[in-house]
């Protein structure tokens, strides 16, 4: 899997054509492709009872709001008097849950990915997960062949809604003769949904993540109940070759 990348200015907003068929898919991973949020919820609970915080509702709701940001961010929004120390056992706690008990593809994943690779549809991935627990999950769950590019949270300068996040992804899609106009971005939170519509791409939320329900200032049309829907999406508007 390819994660070499260069810090570059963002590519310019343009006026896309919204009729050209899809040659790439840019994957989020937790609550898009692994079903990690609410085992992920599990584990701030955890966390905090280790720790001898109480998990409210409050903070609760407040993760699922900030859900898809740095772990180590979502952890000092959480618990904002912690100390470094704390901080760096909660996340000891993530990774340790993640080894014992790690989450598993969403339903459809694997048969979804296959399905379009057979179409001539490449993936790459888009996500504030770091790099090294990211390579675990996804050779745990025998789909790390899926993906010629990874971008994750320490291998690029910048994170979603910037639209710069793409730019090493972007570089390469080009080399390999794909404009951003054949390029969907699938994801799970409001920084997913930002982060395409700063960058002028074609995007579309699961509800296997926070957003498990059809959000107002999201159009309706770029909502699926999950990664498996992608192809049926893909179909009903046009932007995918036959079978």
């Amino acid at each position: 899997m390819m994660r070499a990348c260069y810090k570059g200015n963002g590519s310019d907003k343009r006026g896309f054509s919204m009729s050209r068929h899809i040659k790439a898919v840019l994957c989020d991973v937790d609550g898009t492709i692994i079903d990690s949020f609410r085992y992920g919820l599990q584990k701030l609970s955890i966390s905090a009872e280790q720790h001898g915080y109480a998990y409210t509702d409050d903070m609760e709701r407040l993760a699922v709001s900030i859900w898809g940001s740095p772990l180590k961010s979502i952890l000092h929004q959480c618990f904002p008097d912690a100390s470094e120390s704390v901080i760096s056992s909660m996340m000891g706690i993530f990774s340790r849950l993640d080894r014992e008990a790690a989450p598993t593809a969403i339903e459809g994943v694997h048969a979804t990915l296959e399905f379009l690779a057979s179409l001539g549809i490449i993936f790459t991935i888009i996500t504030s997960r770091d790099s090294e627990s990211l390579d675990g999950l996804l050779k745990g769950e025998k789909l790390d062949h899926h993906f010629c590019h990874i971008a994750a949270e320490d291998t690029v300068e910048h994170r979603k809604p910037d639209r710069r996040v793409f730019d090493c992804t972007m570089r390469l899609l080009a080399e390999k003769g794909i404009d951003p106009d054949e390029c969907l971005l699938i994801g799970d939170t409001y920084d997913d949904f930002r982060a395409g519509q700063n960058f002028g791409m074609r995007t579309v939320i699961v509800r296997t993540g926070p957003l498990s329900e059809d959000q107002p200032d999201i159009p309706a049309a770029n909502h699926i109940s999950s990664f498996a829907e992608l192809p049926a999406w893909l179909a009903r508007n046009n932007l995918c070759v036959a079978a």
